[in-house]
């Protein structure tokens, strides 16, 4: 951990949130029967659909995806700092998407790079008082269909 916070030179207002919830942020799979669940950190030069595409590319029979992303949000008043976690409550999309063929790919991307990410992320947050900070982490909820 120690090592990443050098080798990312995160502010040091930043570094006690990435300490605590670093579980939540750090690269992680599970692995389920009917579901899988991916965390990747973002330190800001990632391209979310790499990464989105990695996982895609893995499973080769059909699935349903859905994103999520966790972030730093200030408060206004008092500068406090505090973590959002991703979760199954604040998915990008309200349904899964489903991916069967190279085109379902395709058209995801497209979503993706039509959807201003901020904007979502401004959306979760638990009141108007609370600015975005920082987007640090995207999870994937991978939901495997039976053929």
């Amino acid at each position: 951990m120690d090592q990443l916070l050098e080798n990312h030179q995160l502010p040091k207002n930043q570094e006690e949130i990435y300490r605590n919830h670093w579980r939540t942020i750090q690269e992680s799979v599970k692995i389920w029967r009917f579901k899988d669940v991916y965390h990747f950190p973002l330190f800001g030069n990632e391209d979310v659909f790499t990464i989105v595409k990695g996982v895609i590319n893995k499973y080769s029979h059909g699935i349903k995806m859905n994103v999520a992303f966790g972030f730093i949000l200030r408060d206004r008043t008092s500068e406090e700092l505090k973590f959002f976690h991703p979760s199954n409550n604040s998915n990008m999309f309200p349904i899964p998407r489903l991916i069967m063929k190279p085109e379902d790919t395709k058209n995801l991307e497209d979503d993706l790079e039509k959807i201003d990410i901020l904007e979502y992320v401004r959306a979760q947050r638990p009141s108007s008082n609370w600015t975005v900070e920082k987007i640090i982490c995207v999870r994937l909820d991978i939901y495997k269909l039976t053929q």
